[in-house]
């Protein structure tokens, strides 16, 4: 039974060091709560894993409990036998000189047993005194769990109040690209007018929408001419290719939206020499920041 505690004291040592190491962890996962939100879901399990320990330590002493019990039990036994002895002794009074020695014997394993007795009572006090021990060391623990809790209800809290704010700014930035982008569509359409002016040609060029997939931010058509594209930020040889790839699908489903000759435009703020090739080689009208960088018409 001492090594069954001695084990026990062992195992809440081991958790007590545990629930240290784990204090210590939510200390620094405190310090770096803002960027680390996956090392706040391994303090989560870590914790799911005390509670397992705490668990598993509680069945533990249910168990230690248990065995009192049947040390209980078994004392009582041997109570029983005592009484019995002693009931023998009385029916055996009219033989003491014949059974003498016998009874000499009987109160020697008395004294064992009484001295047997003493011992078990004297370790079923130490028991009871590390129990006792063990119960503090566990409340302690209780404790550290409850304040651990508080903590990660905390962090909660903090980690759901950074989700609303860069909720606000994502829809900030949102607001601001759909700006940028209606206002980058509304000068590319004026840039083309007015180029087309120069000229001598009138069309007037607005976004329109053909299906879902297909949408485009210029386009304008005459009897003679139909201009369509689109308009970028930043443009490269992938945004020319598929601009033409797009068009040609366009014109093959929709060919009574494009009359007269088809030039195809691309405004951008910026664009990569290799775009100009490749805008170059399919013919396509690039404007960069209002400068024509090829002239296609």
């Amino acid at each position: 039974m001492k090594s069954s505690v001695d084990r026990l004291v062992e195992a809440v040592n081991e958790l007590t060091k545990l629930a240290k190491a784990h204090e210590a962890a939510i200390e620094e996962l405190v310090k770096v709560v803002k960027s680390h939100e996956e090392r706040l879901a391994r303090l989560e399990t870590a914790v799911e894993e005390l509670t397992k320990a705490v668990k598993s330590h509680e069945e533990r002493l249910t168990k230690v409990e248990d065995r009192l019990s049947r040390i209980e039990t078994t004392i009582e036994e041997l109570t029983k036998a005592i009484k019995s002895h002693d009931e023998r002794l009385a029916r055996l009074e009219s033989a003491v000189e014949e059974l003498t020695k016998i009874v000499k014997e009987h109160e020697e394993r008395l004294a064992k047993l009484e001295e047997r007795m003493a011992s078990a009572e004297e370790r079923l006090t130490k028991v009871e005194d590390r129990l006792t021990r063990l119960e503090a060391v566990v409340e302690e623990l209780a404790k550290a769990t409850r304040e651990n809790t508080r903590a990660i209800s905390e962090l909660r809290k903090a980690m759901e109040h950074l989700e609303r704010r860069f909720d606000r700014r994502l829809t900030a930035i949102e607001n601001m690209l759909n700006n940028l982008t209606i206002g980058l569509e509304y000068e590319a359409n004026h840039v083309v007018q007015h180029l087309l002016k120069q000229r001598g040609i009138e069309i007037r060029t607005r976004p329109t929408f053909f299906d879902r997939r297909y949408e485009f931010d210029i386009y304008g058509t005459s009897e003679q001419l139909t201009i369509i594209g689109d308009a970028k930020v930043k443009v490269g040889p992938k945004a020319v290719r598929r601009l033409v790839g797009r068009v040609d699908r366009v014109m093959k489903r929709w060919p009574d939206r494009f009359k007269g000759r088809v030039v195809v435009v691309l405004y951008c703020l910026r664009a990569l020499e290799k775009a100009v090739d490749i805008a170059s080689k399919y013919g396509v009208w690039l404007i960069e920041d209002m400068e024509e960088r090829t002239k296609p018409i």
